[in-house]
């Protein structure tokens, strides 16, 4: 079941439905690309569809429903403009997606990875450029999105040693610095250009269970398992590479 609240009033209950059969594993929201002054939300569950709403005055109606084939779906992540869509299967396929108008998707781009294991996370930067996934092989991924190829640069891939399962991911809004949660609710703070750590914390809540980061890179807020909201403040070095980005993503540089 999807639920819709107003956040502004922490108010009424604005949408409710059942769009998938079984679990809801992911959440998108982005800028309708063809209508102003409304959202598109995303939504994907473990029965391998996604279905896409518009939002406009709040109320929200279904424009599309995709079916991605027989696997579940791990991860799925919008553009910010909902120009482009990255959709992770579990048979470890990653799908890339353009919007062709109205807004209708078709499959762009396919990538089988080698890996046994999928990618469990996904997080776009926000002008669609450079997508960055995070497998259950805790290793993190860059990809081109406008091509659907894996940036082979060696150092775009981190290895977290010593991390347990990974259950979640963040970046800023161009995409430099990743945010990963393992299941030992440690945190560790990744610039994606060169795969160092610049910094890792503890999570005083129940596993963790979202996380997301502040458009200025100050902060990441996170949701546990038990119906806890945390806000960490996110170290100066850490703020100084968001800042220095100044807007441009990874992938105008090498893609």
């Amino acid at each position: 079941m999807v639920r819709i609240y107003d956040m502004a009033t922490l108010g009424p209950l604005l949408f409710q439905k059942q769009l998938h059969q079984g679990d809801v594993t992911c959440i998108s929201y982005a800028q309708h690309p063809d209508t102003t002054g409304c959202v598109l939300l995303a939504t994907a569950g473990v029965d391998s569809r996604v279905q896409l709403l518009g939002m406009h005055n709040n109320t929200y109606v279904p424009l599309q429903r995709i079916s991605v084939g027989q696997h579940p779906i791990t991860a799925m992540q919008l553009s910010a403009d909902g120009q482009r869509m990255v959709v992770c299967l579990h048979n470890t396929a990653v799908t890339f997606w353009k919007n062709t108008g109205s807004p209708q998707y078709f499959v762009e781009h396919n990538y089988q990875l080698p890996s046994k294991q999928p990618q469990v996370a996904v997080t776009v930067g926000v002008h669609g450029y450079t997508a960055v996934t995070l497998g259950a092989d805790r290793r993190l991924r860059v990809w081109d999105m406008q091509h659907g190829v894996l940036v082979k640069t060696p150092h775009l891939e981190h290895v977290l040693k010593g991390a347990g399962q990974v259950v979640a991911m963040c970046s800023d809004p161009a995409g430099r610095v990743v945010v990963v949660a393992d299941v030992a609710n440690v945190l560790h703070v990744i610039d994606v250009s060169t795969g160092h750590v610049l910094a890792t914390g503890t999570c005083a809540v129940g596993r963790v269970a979202q996380l997301a980061m502040a458009l200025d890179g100050r902060s990441v807020v996170g949701t546990g398992v038990d119906g806890c909201v945390v806000v960490w403040g996110l170290p100066a070095s850490v703020v100084a590479v968001v800042c220095a980005a100044d807007d441009e993503e990874v992938g105008e540089e090498v893609g």
